[in-house]
């Protein structure tokens, strides 16, 4: 097994009843004061088992820095299919304007002399995780 680490992306796949979600709600859990935002992605699990893992989330303060993206077994095939790019496009927003996008303007500013454009895409993008938050 390859160690999770800061910064690194984890796909978890398996056959059933092998420990996925385990292993990936041990190390959101084990996250805590770390200054991180984990994003956990649940696709075609049935709706008892997520809501097991956002109470875990939720008893052991995990959810003040994690997202969770989840399309159960009854969800149609479509959204089950744009979950993982759904959960991509909130970890890339994060990793852009809280660890690149600052440090790519301070160093283009002093020589363009002027603000960059923020393209559309991430302003929809933070709008989506406004709404996201509202219905928490």
């Amino acid at each position: 097994m390859i160690p999770i680490g800061r910064g690194q992306r984890e796909l978890i796949i398996g056959d059933r009843q092998t420990g996925k979600t385990a292993v990936a709600t041990d190390t959101i859990l084990n996250q805590q004061g770390q200054n991180v935002i984990c994003v956990y992605v649940a696709i075609g699990q049935k709706a008892s088992s997520v809501a097991q893992v956002v109470t875990t989330f939720q008893e052991r303060g995990a959810m003040e820095y994690t997202i969770v993206v989840a399309e159960t077994a009854d969800s149609p095939a479509t959204l089950q299919y744009l979950a993982p790019y759904t959960g991509a496009a909130l970890a890339e927003y994060f990793i852009l304007f809280f660890a690149k996008l600052p440090e790519a303007y301070a160093f283009l500013n002093p020589i363009v002399d002027i603000m960059p454009v923020i393209p559309l895409f991430f302003f929809l993008l933070a709008f989506v995780w406004q709404a996201a938050v509202s219905f928490r």
